[in-house]
């Protein structure tokens, strides 16, 4: 079974990011935020006949933007993070296969179900991600985690122990701030101190919780480092490699699903705002997909000027 979904970018407009402080980690080196245990109607559990996988590729459609070196001005750890031939990745696309990097897919349960912890045969999620700051970039820049499941017993979302791992391997100091929702993810900052040389790379753990949002992750050391953090309570996502390739693995068959793609340039939607998707039996679903480049917003009018200087009454 092949379907083809076309995706067209749009600009989002605008993005509030509020925090209510920070946390650092404790001696054990996990920051952790707190947050009210879930509560509300119980859900009831999508029914798998069987499991299937869902593949694909995300390809560009026109003319790839090309990558730009990153401005570093004065900055005095400038001479290191420029030796890396350090570029924008805000759109990595393969000149070959015009495959596009760093894009999200997923899968959404109907409405009031939800996708029960696989069992330990199905388990495809590691215990820790992470992301490595070696040339004043987060690598990879777009991850996705599973670290909490829903437990319908008890009505609440428990936790998968799953970590985020953010390591310095580099020669100079960098900071992570993560900034996801206030309720599920508020603000956590920590500073990584420089790699020792022939030592081991410093690191900082992170327990998030599942968000509906996007988490930034920044370092207010260097302005232009960014990366995302995408956090399921499910395990059915991935990110596209750098030949746009994503392969999503046991995902519960014969049910109704939502297919979902987010990249990072702009809110993308498929038609009829989420692709309907039923996954078959140990079979494969694939889903090739396209991107295009976001139209630019339209420049308002500017209005017209009498000799005086004033707005023309014409123009008003």
């Amino acid at each position: 079974m092949r379907r083809t979904v076309r995706l067209l970018g749009v600009w989002t407009l605008g993005l509030a990011m509020l925090s209510l402080g920070c946390n650092r980690g404790g001696s054990n080196g996990v920051a952790i935020v707190t947050e009210p245990e879930a509560s509300g109607p119980v859900l009831t559990p999508v029914e798998a006949k069987g499991y299937g996988t869902i593949t694909g590729v995300v390809t560009f459609d026109g003319t790839p933007p090309l990558m730009k070196p990153i401005a570093m001005g004065d900055h005095p750890h400038a001479p290191h993070c420029q030796s890396k031939d350090l570029m924008d990745e805000s759109w990595v696309v393969n000149p070959t296969n015009r495959g596009v990097a760093n894009v999200v897919v997923w899968v959404k349960p109907p409405k009031g179900s939800f996708f029960p912890l696989p069992p330990d045969a199905q388990k495809t999620w590691t215990d820790e991600v992470h992301m490595d700051q070696p040339k004043c970039a987060f690598t990879p820049r777009v991850v996705t985690m599973f670290p909490e499941y829903y437990d319908a017993q008890a009505n609440k979302l428990r936790s998968t122990s799953q970590l985020l791992v953010i390591r310095n391997d580099s020669p100079v100091v960098h900071s992570a701030e993560i900034l996801g929702s206030i309720a599920q993810n508020s603000s956590q900052i920590t500073t990584i101190p420089a790699k020792v040389p022939g030592g081991k790379p410093s690191e900082q753990a992170f327990r998030l919780k599942s968000d509906r949002n996007v988490m930034t992750v920044n370092c207010s050391l260097h302005r232009w480092m960014r990366g995302f953090v995408w956090a399921f309570d499910h395990p059915y996502s991935a990110v596209t490699d750098a030949n746009g390739r994503f392969e999503i693995k046991h995902v519960p068959a014969g049910s109704e699903l939502t297919f979902s793609v987010w990249h990072e340039q702009g809110q993308l939607s498929v038609p009829k705002t989420g692709q309907p998707i039923t996954v078959p039996a140990d079979g494969t679903l694939n889903l090739p997909l396209t991107i295009q480049m976001p139209a630019p917003l339209p420049t308002p009018p500017m209005p017209m000027l009498d000799p005086a200087g004033s707005p023309d009454a014409k123009s008003k």
